[in-house]
């Protein structure tokens, strides 16, 4: 029922046809997220009716009353919408603010595009051109381009232009501007411009490409709740989460790998989403390890203390403390290096290695003292 243009020339050109056949003379626009459209669009029909039928239209114009109609497109994470709306009265007109496609100070403008109401040999009609602002700036640009003899910038202009949309009055624009390329690229260059520019219209029966509207909110919806489920499932499954990796703190990669692809089976989400949402538990993994570095370093210096404290009282039976002091530190600081994986010491090896250290100190000091 509702459809989201996925080209912004599609959509201007629905805009333009919309303006010149429906007689929707005013409009309203706004961004929106794709996970809130579906319940946006189902606002809009349930109060202006942007649903309705042929022959539903026909009878609200009869009595007076305004039509309504959207026009969707998505660009980037966002979708773009214009509310289209006719001359009478209703709700629409009381409730939103709506401005009139003719006036000047409000056009309806895509991109630094605005639409306009020109007039041709026998008719007015509705097209689209760059507004005044754009196109200066344009022209300032194919002036830096050509003046500064920079062939990237002089291609880059002619490739604007090539993929210029081809309404009446940008057509006309890109053949301005061009005569202006032609002109500067001759007066810095003394030479022709070699490219000819060629502007084809329209075919007139190309089906725009377009997507379900309520399809595509869903799916962004879907997607959500799916990190919300994910996160849910972490905060509260911590502490299992926690044991488990206590009880692989040996292969943690596997583990964690193993814990991904069980997300990946049941979250529609992405590896990188997913890695977002384990770092918590890999902090967790990653402060285990470094403790449990500490507790091995304190184990070990146990299982030497022994014959440390023996050769420390033979040393000071002849040597100097002070000597002894910083001797016996250095070996410290060596052997709880040769115990850790990084360049820096963790928090608990830290502690563990100033405990060590006074525990060493206060045994020389005792001794020394005898």
């Amino acid at each position: 029922m509702y459809e989201v243009f996925t080209y912004k020339v599609d959509a201007m050109k629905f805009i333009q046809t919309t303006a010149a056949r429906g007689g929707y003379s005013r409009y309203s626009s706004g961004i929106i997220e794709p996970k809130k459209l579906e319940t946006f669009l189902y606002k809009l029909e349930d109060r202006y009716r942007i649903s309705a039928t042929k022959q539903m239209r026909y009878r609200a114009k009869k009595r007076g009353e305004a039509n309504t109609t959207i026009v969707l497109l998505q660009e980037d994470q966002n979708i773009y919408f214009w509310l289209m709306v006719s001359e009478g009265f209703g709700a629409v007109a009381e409730c939103e603010k709506l401005y009139e496609l003719k006036d000047k100070k409000n056009r309806l403008i895509i991109t630094s595009h605005e639409l306009v109401r020109i007039q041709k040999s026998d008719k007015v009609t509705w097209t689209w051109r760059m507004t005044n602002d754009n196109y200066a700036e344009f022209e300032q640009r194919i002036k830096n381009a050509c003046r500064h003899k920079n062939s990237d910038h002089i291609e880059q202009c002619f490739y604007s232009l090539q993929r210029m949309p081809v309404f009446s009055e940008m057509r006309k624009q890109c053949f301005a501007l061009f005569k202006l390329l032609q002109a500067e690229y001759k007066r810095s260059h003394k030479e022709d411009y070699p490219k000819k520019l060629i502007k084809n219209f329209y075919g007139r029966y190309k089906v725009a490409k377009k997507i379900d509207a309520i399809t595509l909110s869903r799916k962004a919806k879907r997607n959500l709740s799916d990190l919300e489920l994910l996160k849910l499932d972490i905060k509260r499954n911590k502490s299992k989460y926690e044991k488990e990796i206590v009880f692989n703190i040996l292969d943690l990669t596997s583990y964690f790998n193993k814990l991904g692809e069980k997300f990946l089976n049941r979250y529609e989400l992405t590896v990188d989403e997913i890695k977002q949402e384990l770092r918590t538990l890999a902090d967790f993994a990653n402060n285990k390890i470094k403790q449990d570095n500490a507790y091995i370093i304190r184990l070990d210096f146990e299982n030497i203390k022994i014959n440390l404290f023996d050769m420390i009282k033979k040393a000071l039976t002849n040597n100097d403390k002070n000597k002894i002091k910083s001797e016996i530190l250095i070996k410290i600081d060596d052997f709880i290096n040769q115990r850790i994986s990084g360049d820096d010491l963790s928090k608990y090896e830290s502690i563990t290695r100033d405990a060590i250290r006074a525990e060493v100190l206060h045994f020389i000091n005792e001794n020394a003292a005898r």
